[in-house]
């Protein structure tokens, strides 16, 4: 058994992160894999991450909102295969008291005859020697194999055995990067301009470049990769992120669930200790400069860079100085280094590789134009200098642009009843459950509000079980049972007309939502109504989402109802209708969910999206700052993050934040006042990107050129990127593949299936009687 105080980051991501002595406590494996949890006699799936010792999954999240406390205690064991999780209150204590194992001394000691001991020294035939390839060295071969019968006899592996583990470690750590091991890992989309990029990176550029793709292609996820190769290689450890404070939370999220990399994010100064992971705000950064250059780190990532490269940012430029002389890879991302003058662009790239160009003011005689100071007066020239440390892919040449998005709003009219449990449960959530110690709960009900009465009951009644305080819990009561009493939403109502309108005319529909409770209360109503539909949520086991995806590709289910989190990096691209349930408030997931279908091999020219909210609520507020501020429906993909970027990073809230402060202020007018503000800082960073994104347009008329010379990259829509004919040489897979026959047969396995090299070969082994494994 173990046991964990629950924190507000727990309770906020429904991640539990395990120390390696905790998973072998409860014999968790090495491996990823998907578990069963217990609580309160109610079973469900959670993922585990082996490499991250982590749990998460859609139901955990929601049991650990509804039923934890920050502060509470959490345990956890393992009852025959099921682990059985306990959630209990403030003020428990801990029972499991950990000591340190005994430590064993052995006194060893040798006689004076044995230290005396000498051999006879003899010559030796040179054929009695395995010599090295130059012939300089040689071993004996009969004290070699002596050797290796006292080493076998102490215990030691076979001289074949170390000899493999040598082979392994030097394959593991091959410094070429012609071929990615992080593409094999990861959990992301694969699009060829990104591994084309990190493996630039590494390569030519030594792991010091600036990443300058244009406005929506994917630079987290190119810097993901080059992380992520260079710990998979033990060639880095620690890992510092500086970014705009609004993409914090973002840059953990996609670390975590696309690399299986676990980041702390540190939101105030005393949270910056001594992580080997860290993500923070570039305005933090320079206000704990001191503790961030203590030790020096292996990888330096500095998003959006562009802010460090103004003539007012000095300080910015000191801090980043000081990080990144200090480590051996850093990487910049940024889609306009030039967004005033060239000077910006001088001192990027002064700032990354110092010496690359002769001097500032041979720079400004060489380059600038005092008519045009954007473009440079000999751009040949300059494209080569700026090539040693910079990469940069165009919209055109990645083929991100070829599909259409049709967006539509479609409000809907909260019935009576419906229209009273909304004015109830605002009422409990602005003046009833006041506790800090609700916070999380109260999260949990906002996001219900208006999505599905099913939800907020199933939600409200569990919390009602286990809260201490009498009148909320009677509040929840009621709450619960008026919403479970509602047959047949207007929400349901209006899904079910554009399901049914699409499935016509498109064939297959794709459904968001960001609830269990609400799958499930959807699905029934699909049922009920004759539509053949199925769930998919990340609670599901392994097996259960793959038969859920076969029936949604084949047709035997044209409909899948989703959470954000099981779609997350499933390709889904034989569908091209999207009906957001219910609208995250979170700009992020909204982009995450169309990207499920607008992708490089979506087969279709349109994809279709229809977003759901109820009018006269919190619900159609934040929608109208989704879609007339952020303008988000209209953007193209990957331009979100651009603007969501330049929003001011003194308000380090996130957006979801800012409108459950406005929500749960006391009064309506409070509450229109602190949306109108944001909506304000929204179309302000709008206006900003737009600016970004028009001076992102005009550098690549001239620096295009500067990188078609790269393989796969050549021409504008090429079809080299496209990933059914981005072929290169798979060499080491192929000593990989020979080196894993070597080991099978080291360790006495049995190869059942060999499919020999090449891409998709895999090799299955039997060890002694029913134990398997396939190694791919």
């Amino acid at each position: 058994m173990i046991e964990k105080r629950i924190t507000h980051q727990l309770l906020e991501t429904g991640e539990l992160t395990l120390t390696e002595r905790e998973s072998v406590a409860l014999t968790l494996p090495a491996h990823s894999s998907s578990v069963v949890l217990e609580l309160d006699g109610e079973a469900f799936h959670a993922q585990w991450s082996g490499r991250g010792r982590q749990l998460t999954g859609d139901i955990l999240i929601e049991r650990l909102q509804d039923y934890g406390q920050d502060g509470g205690l959490l345990r956890l064991r393992k009852v025959d295969d099921v682990y059985r999780l306990e959630l209990l209150p403030p003020g428990t204590p801990i029972r499991i008291t950990q000591t340190k194992p005994n430590t064993l001394t052995t006194k060893t000691s040798r006689s004076k005859a044995a230290r005396r001991r000498t051999v006879d020294r003899q010559f030796h035939a040179d054929t009695e020697y395995d010599w090295t390839a130059n012939q300089t060295i040689g071993f004996l071969k009969e004290a070699r194999a002596l050797l290796g019968d006292q080493l076998k006899a102490a215990g030691f592996d076979p001289l074949e055995i170390v000899e493999l583990r040598l082979q392994g470690e030097e394959l593991a750590t091959l410094d070429d990067f012609e071929e990615l091991l992080a593409v094999d890992v990861a959990n992301v989309d694969r699009m060829p301009h990104q591994e084309a990029v990190a493996r630039h990176a590494l390569s030519r550029l030594r792991g010091r470049a600036v990443l300058a793709d244009e406005v929506g292609l994917g630079k987290t996820i190119e810097a993901g990769l080059a992380i992520k190769e260079l710990t998979l290689r033990g060639l880095a450890r620690r890992v510092l992120i500086l970014c705009p404070a609004p993409l914090r939370d973002q840059w953990r999220e996609e670390m975590q669930q696309k690399f299986d990399i676990s980041f702390e994010v540190a939101y105030r100064g005393s949270e910056v200790q001594k992580q080997e992971k860290l993500i923070l705000s570039l305005t933090l950064g320079r206000n704990v400069a001191d503790r961030l250059t203590e030790k020096p780190w292996d990888i330096v990532i500095i998003d959006e860079a562009h802010r460090a490269a103004s003539a007012g940012a000095r300080k910015t430029r000191d801090l980043i100085t000081s990080l990144t002389t200090a480590c051996r890879y850093a990487f910049f991302l940024t889609a306009t280094p030039v967004q005033n003058d060239l000077l910006e662009l001088y001192r990027l790239i002064e700032l990354l590789r110092p010496g690359t160009f002769t001097s500032l003011n041979e720079f400004k005689r060489q380059f600038m134009r005092s008519y045009d100071p954007r473009t440079p007066d000999d751009p040949a020239a300059l494209r080569r200098l700026i090539s040693s440390a910079m990469i940069r892919t165009t919209r055109a040449q990645a083929g991100v642009d070829r599909v259409v998005r049709r967006a539509v709003d479609v409000p809907v009219d909260l019935g009576p009843r419906e229209r009273e449990l909304y004015t109830l449960s605002t009422d409990l959530l602005r003046n009833v459950m006041r506790d800090p110690g609700d916070a999380m709960r109260r999260r949990s009900l906002a996001l219900r509000l208006t999505a599905s009465p099913f939800s907020m009951g199933t939600s409200a009644l569990r919390m009602a079980e286990r809260h201490r305080d009498a009148r909320v819990r009677s509040v929840l009561n009621e709450v619960g049972h008026f919403a479970m009493d509602i047959v047949g939403s207007a929400r349901e109502n209006k899904a079910l007309e554009i399901t049914r309108n699409w499935l016509r005319e498109h064939g297959r529909v794709l459904i968001f939502t960001q609830h269990t409770d609400t799958v499930t209360g959807l699905l029934r109503r699909m049922e009920a109504e004759g539509l053949k539909a199925r769930s998919f949520h990340g609670a599901m086991s392994a097996g259960e989402r793959a038969t859920t995806i076969a029936a949604f590709r084949s047709g035997d289910a044209p409909i899948m109802i989703s959470t954000d989190a099981g779609a997350e990096g499933q390709n889904l691209q034989f569908c091209n209708c999207v009906l957001n349930f219910d609208l995250p408030w979170n700009p992020m997931r909204i982009e995450q969910r169309i990207g499920r279908v607008d992708r490089l091999t979506q087969p279709k020219d349109e994809v279709f999206i229809a977003n759901l909210y109820a009018q006269r609520t919190i619900d159609e507020s934040v929608y109208r700052l989704l879609a007339e501020k952020l303008r988000m429906f209209e953007l193209l993909f990957g331009q979100v993050t651009t603007i969501l970027g330049e929003l001011d990073d003194a308000k380090s809230a996130t957006f979801e934040a800012r409108v459950l402060e406005a929500l749960f202020a006391n009064t309506d007018s409070k509450m229109e006042g602190l949306l109108n503000q944001l909506g304000a800082e929204l179309e302000q960073a709008r206006k900003s990107a737009s600016t970004l994104i028009a001076a992102d347009s005009g550098l690549s008329s001239w620096m295009n050129s500067a990188f078609e010379h790269r393989k796969g990259l050549s021409k504008a829509g090429t079809t080299e990127l496209a990933p059914e004919v981005s072929e290169r040489s798979r060499r080491r897979q192929r000593r990989v593949q020979k080196w894993t026959r070597s080991v099978l047969q080291a360790l006495d396995a049995e190869l059942v299936h060999d499919t020999g090299a090449g891409e998709g070969a895999f090799l299955t082994a039997q060890f002694g009687e029913g134990v398997c494994c396939t190694i791919r």
